[in-house]
């Protein structure tokens, strides 16, 4: 029987993006039964629902504010019906072959909670993203694979990763039941580590899909992040900590990112220091709702 598929598109304030997006997924070989664009509300809402109005049977999901990456792709979750849920953006370019690709491996490996694909840049056809591998230590471990690489055919076959990025994401429709999709809490950034270490607590095993081939537009150019985001970044990694990691590593990590860490910094006038120091401050007011989400979950994985 061939697997019904949903494929959830988010979208924010990039119309000709989503165009491009909406584009590659009306040429997939294995067409999806239902395709969701989730646009989370900017300027450019109207030019957004006039771009999904030009490709027939594709549905738009307008939010009434912007929910961020989470709470926009959870809004998918919900509202998707099929057998198996592909995520993906609006600045994502899917290869023709890539929702047969993935959903393939997943119906030929039950033991395979969550998949992604080889994600490519735009711009020069390197390779942005091969999975990775994640590490809850007293120092945070994130390796990209393959980053800036050849695309050389050096990743021919699928293997095993214990990180896999949002952008690009399928799973059968219990398994994102199951983990309940993305933690809202997030909003954006290490949303997708959190999933990451949540399924293969859960037991699930994570699979690159190299045939399942995708391409991702570059990011704009920026001298510096802005400071809201700096502090975001800050404040989602302790929650992701204080979520998942293992107690003993807690207190070294805890003084290397919320403690003397910070103060070099600010000793040093950097601004980081102070991103920390305000997002150690507003965490500590979330300790007890993160305890408790971290007991209903049964604790931490082994990493």
């Amino acid at each position: 029987m061939t697997p019904t598929v949903s494929l959830v598109v988010l979208s924010h304030n990039r119309p000709d993006f989503l165009r491009e997006a909406l584009r590659s997924v009306a040429a997939q070989t294995h067409p999806p039964a239902e395709v969701l664009v989730v646009d989370n509300l900017s300027p450019r809402s109207g030019e957004v629902a006039a771009v999904v109005s030009e490709f027939p049977g594709v549905r738009l999901l307008a939010q009434g504010c912007n929910r961020g990456f989470t709470g926009g792709m959870n809004a998918g979750l919900r509202a998707a019906a099929g057998g198996y849920v592909v995520l993906s953006e609006d600045d994502i370019v899917l290869d023709p072959g890539a929702v047969a690709a993935v959903v393939g491996h997943l119906a030929a490996h039950p033991g395979v909670g969550v998949a992604g694909g080889l994600m490519l840049n735009r711009s020069d056809g390197t390779v942005r993203c091969a999975g990775g591998r994640v590490a809850l230590g007293t120092r945070f471990l994130l390796e990209v694979i393959g980053a800036g690489a050849a695309d050389d055919g050096r990743f021919a076959d699928p293997f095993p990763v214990t990180y896999l990025p949002g952008a690009f994401l399928a799973a059968r429709r219990e398994v994102w039941g199951r983990l309940g999709g993305f933690r809202d809490r997030y909003f954006l950034y290490m949303e997708d580590v959190d999933l990451c270490l949540r399924a293969a607590a859960a037991g699930y095993r994570l699979d690159v899909v190299p045939a399942a081939r995708v391409w991702h537009a570059d990011p704009p150019p920026s001298d510096r992040v802005p400071g809201w985001l700096a502090r975001l970044k800050a404040r989602n990694l302790l929650r992701l900590y204080l979520l998942n990691a293992p107690a003993r590593v807690l207190p070294g990590f805890l003084a290397r990112y919320a403690g003397w860490g910070p103060a070099v910094d600010m000793a040093r006038g950097r601004r980081a220091g102070w991103y920390a120091l305000a997002a150690a401050a507003r965490t500590a007011a979330e300790l007890p709702a993160l305890a408790r989400e971290r007991w209903a979950a049964g604790g931490c994985p082994r990493v």
